[in-house]
């Protein structure tokens, strides 16, 4: 229906009524529609002097991808390919981030922490909380988390039975987990979202789109309820450039992080991935001269990790890196390089598992 609707008004400006009546909508299917299509980057531009709509070009689609656009929609797919070819184009179209920062010393502590799901009455709070302690008491100097940072609001029924006291609501979820971060003081937590998981529901094509840039959302909500420990550096994938040494946090939706190195040629190759969204995959790895970490979960085991045979691994890990800088005994080139990587994993457990 989507595509549809965009193929009949930039073959000319339609009024609604034109569109409605084209289709067989009604008003709150029409007023649907154009929310997706601003989801999309693709709004329905109304003129009010000649009461019509027109489709206007934006900054996420290119006039070359709207013209695919307008092919695809005369192709006939379903609803589900038709989401998918959308949410393709707009995630394509985000450009890569990347933050950089400078510190006068060259031996860093971070946390990993990932897929916390606040507002989810599965979330273990208790191990943010746990990972803070540990972070002060340790020196850390920041915090990293791999995404899926809210449960979410999927607009699926089941899910209301999977919502906590205070998970009732976007807006109830981005508090929830201010309220957790807080716990860091003034330790800044840098963060991706994944645009086609939970966090990311709140702005994608399909589930409960709402439209919401849920990174800034989630950024603005710590300002206000805490001391903006939440920092957001990216959707999907984001680099973190310290001293000259490139960490990327990346929330995949298949694969594995060394599947995920596997692919990169040595010209682009991180020094560091931290990688979320499994759950279930935990664990360290040194692999094409990367290091690798899984980060676990703060999310018990639901009842859809059960349906999949798997479990939750509950924990957050505690990194050390110094970096060096050539020439040196192990390197011939000026360039910065890790000269140690150590990591601690803190492991939690189910309630009632000793």
């Amino acid at each position: 229906m989507i595509l549809e609707v965009i193929s009949y008004v930039m073959d000319g400006n339609k009024t609604g009524n034109d569109i409605m009546g084209h289709f067989g909508m009604t008003r709150n299917q029409f007023d649907t529609v154009k929310q997706k299509l601003r989801a999309v980057g693709l709004p329905l531009i109304y003129d009010n002097s000649t009461k019509t709509y027109s489709v206007k070009n934006t900054a996420i689609l290119t006039d070359e991808e709207l013209e695919v656009v307008r092919r695809i929609g005369k192709m006939g797919l379903d609803r589900r390919q038709v989401d998918g070819v959308l949410e393709s184009l707009l995630m394509d179209k985000v450009p890569p981030e990347k933050k950089t920062i400078t510190f006068s010393k060259d031996s860093f502590k971070f946390i990993v922490i990932a897929d916390i799901h606040a507002g989810s009455k599965f979330c273990r709070k208790d191990v943010i909380a746990r990972a803070a302690e540990d972070a002060k008491r340790n020196g850390v100097d920041f915090v990293f988390n791999v995404g899926d940072s809210i449960e979410g609001m999927s607009g699926r029924d089941d899910q209301w039975f999977n919502l906590a006291q205070d998970g009732f609501g976007v807006s109830a979820q981005a508090t929830t987990l201010a309220t957790m971060l807080n716990d860091f003081d003034d330790i800044k937590v840098y963060s991706i979202e994944a645009q086609n998981s939970h966090s990311g529901w709140s702005w994608t094509s399909h589930k409960g789109a709402q439209g919401i840039n849920v990174g800034e959302f989630l950024e603005l909500m710590s300002i206000k309820y805490g001391n903006g420990q939440y920092q957001f550096i990216g959707f999907n994938k984001a680099d973190f450039e310290i001293n000259g040494i490139r960490i990327r946090l990346i929330h995949p939706d298949k694969g594995t992080s060394m599947s995920y190195v596997d692919g990169l040629t040595g010209s682009i190759k991180p020094h560091v991935v931290l990688c979320g969204h499994w759950h279930s995959k935990c664990g360290y790895v040194f692999h094409r001269n990367v290091h690798i970490v899984d980060a676990a979960t703060a999310q018990e085991t639901t009842p859809f990790i059960e349906r999949n045979a798997s479990e939750s691994i509950l924990g957050y890990w505690v990194c050390e890196m110094t970096i060096g800088h050539g020439p040196s005994d192990q390197t011939d080139r000026s360039l910065p390089f890790i000269e140690s990587f150590a990591t601690r994993f803190v492991p939690f457990y189910s309630k009632g598992v000793l």
